[in-house]
């Protein structure tokens, strides 16, 4: 019989795979974050230029930037994800060339 320790570690692990693959599965639709710090920097770019306070306009999606995107999406109707997506920048695209 195996070390109940060992025993643990394996169901935890088995359930932890589990979770993940669950969750990958229920956000399978969901738009991945953009990767580039060129494509961060022009989302930063475009919510400074709306007033959105992204606070340092670095390229980083960070905590500050989180927060814009999320007040933009409130503002335009959009899920509140907070996520630096390709499609939030070409939703700011739209919006910049608009005005």
């Amino acid at each position: 019989m195996a070390h109940p320790l060992i025993w643990a570690a394996t169901v935890l692990g088995a359930a932890l795979v589990a979770s993940v693959l669950l969750w990958q599965g229920a956000n399978e639709e969901a738009m991945p974050p953009v990767t580039a710090r060129g494509e961060v920097l022009a989302i930063e770019q475009m919510l400074d230029a709306l007033a959105f306070t992204p606070g340092i306009v670095d390229g980083i999606a960070d905590n500050a930037t989180a927060a814009a995107i999320r007040e933009f999406q409130r503002l335009a109707g959009l899920p509140e994800d907070g996520l630096a997506t390709p499609a939030l920048l070409e939703e700011l695209r739209a919006v910049t060339r608009a005005e």
